[in-house]
């Protein structure tokens, strides 16, 4: 994969992102730094690309409660339906 087709899906990421945030993102003063660098500082396609990875970074660094979350819920839910499937069994 060429370095411009990278930098694409770090856009493509990073508009998923940004139309999926509800609320004011927590890091938003260090997303706000990237994108000045992004906007600013970036003279070719590898430091943007660089940029965009540490800005994709911070988006998901915000959501790691939700996963967490969503993680555990699917867990529960599993072995409940595990242990509800043993007992019909028996």
């Amino acid at each position: 994969m060429d370095l411009n087709r990278i930098y694409r899906l770090h856009i493509q990421l990073l508009d998923v992102y940004e139309r999926n945030q509800v609320s004011r993102n927590p890091y938003q003063k260090d997303i706000n730094f990237y994108y000045r660098q992004l906007n600013f500082f970036c003279s070719n396609t590898r430091q943007r690309v660089f940029v965009l990875n540490q800005l994709l970074k911070l988006y998901e660094k915000s959501r790691e409660d939700q996963i967490q979350w969503c993680s555990s819920y699917l867990r529960t839910s599993l072995i409940n339906h595990i242990i509800e499937s043993k007992e019909e069994a028996t």
